[in-house]
């Protein structure tokens, strides 16, 4: 009985990591980024071609800082890509879940919270799109 009562918390735990859904996680370098910047890169994907395609890891936008050669970029994950309409779709559900820089919304958002079939995510990258004095935009 005592083993039992063990196990039962442990595989709670296992099955909340893989089923992490919606999300602000990302870069130890996210936060060095600003609040504003989930808020960009929404203005920014907005203005995607609904029909372009966008394949998985694929940069779509990039939100730049001065001083920095990388930036915060939003792309697909763990999918076999997406139209930049799904990025319009569900880019402002991780502003509204509190995100400031970096965070990851799977792509059945809002009837699944499961990232098995794949997400958006904002996150850094170190060679984004955008050329050191660019500034932020669409790739």
């Amino acid at each position: 009985m005592r083993f039992e009562s063990i196990l039962l918390p442990l595989a709670t735990v296992a099955v909340g990591v893989d089923a992490l859904g919606i999300n602000c996680r990302g870069s130890a370098n996210c936060g060095l980024y600003g609040a504003n910047v989930s808020k960009d890169m929404v203005n920014l994907l907005n203005g995607v071609d609904p029909n372009r395609w966008y394949n998985n890891g694929q940069q779509i936008a990039c939100v730049t800082r001065e001083r920095d050669a990388g930036a915060i970029c939003a792309f697909f994950q763990n999918t076999g890509g997406w139209q930049g309409q799904k990025a319009k779709e569900l880019a402002h559900y991780i502003t509204e879940h509190g995100c400031l820089a970096c965070g990851s919304v799977p792509t059945g958002y809002p009837s699944s919270n499961d990232v098995a079939q794949g997400e958006l995510t904002f996150n850094y990258v170190s060679n984004p799109c955008t050329g050191f004095s660019e500034g932020s935009k669409r790739c």
